[in-house]
């Protein structure tokens, strides 16, 4: 089992606000043991990227790849191994998958590249509105598992069409990067994953600042787990954060 190896698809703005907060901030590779850590993305940096992204003004017109490379070695010695690609079947997907695309039809194109393969033993998906966002973490090769999680997915045609994401969204996303972190922590120290939820929430808390929280694990067989994170800010489009409610639960099959 491929436990050493993180994969990141997606460097936009949910995934640099993960990549912000857990290898720049939080030097996720060395607190979570992986070796090695791959990150996907194929666009390059737009003027309106930096509104609510890690780039900078110099980034323009660069791949995301390259300038997420770049700023990352000047702030951390974690280990990337950077894609310049979009993720189809030719890609080496393996380890840990975290799916933090934009478009519903390419996460179900990820997630079948992913489902029931030996290598790959925990998967992470977030997705993100303007002030909403749901957060999933399961085992793929789990059949349970699977399904529940292919009963979240439709095609891209019957999404609801977001505002396009500016500096209102970044309390939304820095939060979700708060929780995908704390998924890969439980999912890294499992036998204690009761303490490691308590400790999940008071980082989150910490993390946001005045906040409510709910962090429920639960099983959905005797050994395996599906949570479910959802994330409803209120008061926006103000950048302060008067309430953040975040429950997670796990599903009981239906």
């Amino acid at each position: 089992m491929n436990t050493k190896e993180l994969t990141i698809i997606g460097a936009g703005s949910l995934g640099s606000s993960f990549l912000s907060a857990g290898l720049i901030c939080g030097k996720m590779s060395e607190t979570l043991g992986f070796r090695r850590i791959y990150i996907y993305d194929f666009d390059k940096v737009e003027p309106r990227n930096l509104l609510n992204q890690m780039y900078r003004p110099k980034d323009v017109g660069e791949s995301k790849i390259s300038a997420i490379e770049n700023i990352i070695q000047q702030f951390s010695e974690s280990k990337i191994i950077p894609k310049n690609e979009k993720v189809g079947p030719k890609s080496n997907l393996s380890g840990v998958i975290v799916t933090l695309v934009d478009n519903m039809d390419a996460r179900r194109q990820i997630f079948e590249l992913c489902r029931y393969r030996a290598d790959i033993p925990y998967y992470v998906d977030a997705r993100t509105g303007l002030n909403e966002a749901y957060v999933v973490a399961f085992d793929p090769r789990d059949p349970d598992c699977v399904e529940r999680y292919e009963r979240t997915l439709y095609p891209q045609s019957e999404a609801v069409q977001a505002p396009c994401a500016d500096s209102r969204s970044i309390p939304t996303l820095w939060s979700v990067a708060g929780v995908v972190q704390e998924c890969l922590r439980l999912f890294k120290k499992k036998p204690q994953n009761a303490a490691l939820a308590d400790k999940a929430t008071a980082f989150i808390a910490a993390t946001i600042g005045k906040v409510l929280v709910r962090f429920k694990t639960q099983k959905v067989r005797d050994t395996e787990e599906f949570l479910e994170t959802i994330i409803i800010f209120n008061d926006l489009p103000y950048l302060k954060t008067q309430k953040l409610y975040l429950h997670t639960q796990s599903l009981k099959k239906t």
